[in-house]
């Protein structure tokens, strides 16, 4: 059994495939273990079938975002930029209902649970700036923080980069790889010397922008 020490976090893709080949470039010529995704690889304006194979074809392990489990169905398909479920290939249609909602890797300081949302529930969040009651009323984090069994999660759908500690706990979004206010983001948790590296993508290039220090 391999007891990582480095790996590639990438949140929500919403098929922004330049930066998703920039990100999974930049990867690839690290030491890493694994390369990890949040999911809502779907619904956006860039290459869907494309960002499938680039996942695929990385060994990229990814959990199903709600995007993602909308698509496979046939929901809420009146979004903005929203990929008509009619549109949905057999291989792609295939890939997205293999994602599970939550993956466990283990590390040389305990285990990760790789969510979208929270746990089991992909529309589940913590937000950088939940506080008091918002965090207390937060079920599926309090389910998570109480079963003691991971030491890190890591988790999008937020779309905000993010560390939080609660007790032993260390929660990490990676950010997206959607443009919105800021520049694309993707993370390398390094567990063995306890810090996760932020980067941004401006253009096709990665800067480091953050480094937040764990207490594992």
């Amino acid at each position: 059994m391999l007891f990582c020490k480095t790996i590639g976090l990438i949140g929500d893709v919403h098929q922004q495939v330049r930066a998703l080949e920039a990100a999974l470039r930049y990867l690839s010529g690290l030491p890493l273990d694994r390369i990890l995704c949040t999911g809502d690889v779907a619904d956006g304006f860039g290459n869907f079938e494309r960002c499938c194979a680039l996942l695929r074809e990385q060994n990229v392990e990814t959990v199903c975002g709600n995007h993602d489990r909308w698509l496979v169905k046939g929901t809420m398909r009146d979004m903005p930029d929203a990929l008509p479920s009619d549109a949905l290939a057999d291989p792609e249609r295939g890939y997205l209902r293999s994602l599970p909602a939550t993956r466990e890797i283990n590390t040389v300081a305990g285990m990760v649970l790789l969510c979208h949302g929270m746990g089991d529930n992909d529309m589940g969040s913590l937000l950088p700036w939940d506080e008091g009651y918002a965090l207390e009323s937060n079920s599926e984090l309090q389910r998570i923080i109480s079963s003691a069994r991971w030491r890190i999660v890591v988790a999008g759908h937020t779309h905000r980069r993010l560390v939080r500690h609660f007790g032993n706990i260390h929660f990490i979004n990676p950010g997206t790889l959607l443009q919105l206010d800021s520049a694309p983001t993707f993370a390398v948790l390094d567990v063995e010397s306890q810090a996760v590296r932020f980067f941004e993508l401006r253009g096709t290039e990665p800067t480091e922008v953050e480094v937040v220090a764990l207490r594992i």
